[in-house]
């Protein structure tokens, strides 16, 4: 640089350095953060117009993006959970909807258009549209009375029982759990509240005609180990009864050392701990007088 002094030469030459190292880094971190451009693969399959069809895909085409046109109808959903059941042609079924941009509520039927990764069993929410073509539908209902031990065509459906309301906990602001006693077997509900005055409901006590989905573990014979309803609402809760206004427990106790005197036919009212309890047909209470079994 002619006509410089010698010290403005020497800064000029370590500004020049410096620019230069920062292009340098600048440029590095560009290529670092660039995402990754590889698209997914794309099924050359049909379009999936039922979740049959999606559930039997083989492994080698999970990976890939498939073309779909799904109608749902739904049982129950919870976002926050990433829950959500349903119904696809005559297929009661859990919902791949995790991560799904629109607020949906039991009842509605919903027409889903666009694309899903089957790995993640996931749509990809940003091609796909979301019409809801009809709201409170008719939910079809079976009867699960005298059937919670078998291992039969309730799971994932939709089913209706009669039950006492033993405890009830919130596991979340709009969720409650309940633990359910019918029919000798104990289960639990979890009642989505989403959009009601939730803090109001009691139901501890009750006895209860209640909806929901049908979910089940089974033992190495087949035989129900534990039973959850996943139940959308408080309308499907009917109050028929209660502990308080059942004339059963409104008669005196009677000490198990006098049951032998007891008449046979009639029903009598015992107070003690339950000490153990298996699916019918027996039990074991202790009172004050000694061990019972039931």
């Amino acid at each position: 640089m002619p006509g410089c002094p010698d010290f403005l030469k020497c800064h000029w030459r370590k500004k020049s350095c410096a620019f230069s190292v920062l292009a340098i880094l600048l440029l590095a971190s560009r290529l670092l953060a660039a995402p990754e451009t590889n698209p997914l693969p794309v099924a050359s399959g049909p379009v999936i117009t039922n979740l049959t069809q999606f559930w039997v895909l083989p492994a080698e085409e999970k990976n890939k993006v498939h073309p779909v046109r799904i109608e749902l109808l739904i049982y129950y959903f919870n976002p926050e959970w990433n829950v959500f059941w349903g119904r696809s042609d005559d297929l009661d079924t859990f919902l791949p909807l995790q991560g799904i941009p629109a607020p949906l509520r039991s009842g509605d039927r919903v027409l889903f258009d666009g694309l899903i990764l089957p790995v993640n069993q996931e749509f990809l929410w940003d091609k796909t549209s979301i019409r809801i073509l009809s709201r409170s539908n008719a939910l079809p209902c079976v009867s699960a009375e005298g059937k919670f031990l078998e291992n039969s065509n309730l799971i994932n459906r939709f089913v209706k029982t009669k039950a006492l309301v033993d405890s009830q906990v919130w596991t979340t602001p709009q969720v409650l759990r309940l633990r359910l006693l019918s029919e000798d077997f104990s289960l639990a509900a979890f009642l989505n509240l989403a959009g009601t005055n939730a803090a109001q409901t009691d139901l501890a006590g009750k006895y209860v005609r209640i909806k929901g989905v049908y979910a089940a573990s089974f033992d190495a014979f087949g035989k129900a180990a534990n039973v959850t309803l996943w139940t959308p609402g408080l309308n499907c809760i009917e109050t028929i009864g209660s502990l308080e206004t059942d004339p059963r427990f409104s008669t005196p106790v009677v000490s198990s050392e006098d049951f032998s005197a007891a008449d046979a036919p009639v029903p009598i009212r015992g107070a003690g701990q339950v000490r153990a309890q298996q699916p019918r047909p027996s039990g074991n209470i202790r009172d004050v007088s000694g061990p019972i079994r039931n």
